[in-house]
């Protein structure tokens, strides 16, 4: 079974929690509860699950899903004051300062934030694209990716718009905020057709599915809202699971009372 600090490493390669949160060291010693929850809800707003059930790509979904989790653990370790001491005291992220690992993120995600929509959506994006906070978020992925363009695509809330992310590096390297990486430098024109071609592809097949479950629902595209499909998706697979386990409930966990009672009963028969 993989622990906490392996999973930290692999989702985002690093052990430290605050750098997991975009929380810079400089700032870690000073950081309020308020401002850990506010990175934890941009990072978590990459990586939350319904951003990704469009994904015809397995693997994809899967890797969101067990980021967004780290993201989740890593939050509830640094906004609990007792926790988040004994972590800076010690820098280890130990299986003990979780409550279990049976939590379900997503339903805490969801009791601390306002559910996702997509104008809630819409309305993130813009006010994020284009403001400092993007900026630093690119340049963070930049510096911590040494210019792969493919993995600061895939870790910034804002990768599908490549031109602009591009423009974005280019003006920082200009103004002396960033080294100028080989990678970023080296990137070639058939590197960008493959990113292209791929956006091209995983949108097509968004649109698809899409497009299934709005034929599924019967409701028209413009009464179609598909966030709240995957709401109502949820609702019912969790229905359905609680449904299953009444039912196993009640076929195989019965009480055997009755038919003690009615040992019971013939025996005093007997003795009369």
């Amino acid at each position: 079974m993989s622990t906490f600090a392996a999973d930290c490493e692999k989702c985002f390669g690093s052990k430290d929690l605050y750098f997991i949160l975009q929380i810079t060291a400089e700032n870690k010693d000073s950081v309020t509860t308020a401002a850990i929850k506010k990175a934890y809800y941009k990072q978590s707003m990459i990586w939350h699950p319904d951003r990704f059930s469009g994904e015809d790509d397995a693997g994809k979904v899967e890797d969101a899903k067990m980021k967004f989790q780290v993201l989740a653990k890593a939050y509830s370790i640094l906004s609990d004051s007792e926790k988040r001491k004994l972590y800076d005291e010690t820098g280890i992220a130990d299986e003990e300062l979780l409550d279990t690992d049976k939590t379900d993120w997503e339903a805490v995600w969801r009791a601390m934030f306002k559910p996702i929509t997509k104008q809630a959506v819409d309305d993130y994006m813009a006010k994020y694209i284009g403001s400092e906070d993007e900026v630093a978020d690119i340049k963070k992925a930049y510096i911590a990716h040494k210019g792969n363009m493919d993995k600061i695509i895939d870790a910034v809330i804002s990768g599908d718009d490549e031109d602009r992310l591009r423009f974005t590096i280019n003006n920082l390297i200009a103004t002396g905020e960033v080294e100028s990486y080989p990678k970023f430098v080296n990137d070639s024109d058939a590197d960008r057709a493959r990113r292209a071609k791929r956006r091209a592809k995983e949108a097509k097949q968004a649109e698809k599915e899409t497009e299934k479950m709005r034929k599924k629902s019967g409701k028209s595209k413009e009464e179609f809202d598909l966030f709240a499909a995957f709401a109502e998706n949820r609702e019912r697979r969790a229905k359905e699971h609680g449904d299953l386990m009444t039912r196993l409930e009640e076929k195989y966990c019965k009480p055997k009372r009755k038919a003690i009672g009615a040992a019971g009963t013939a025996a005093k028969k007997g003795k009369k």
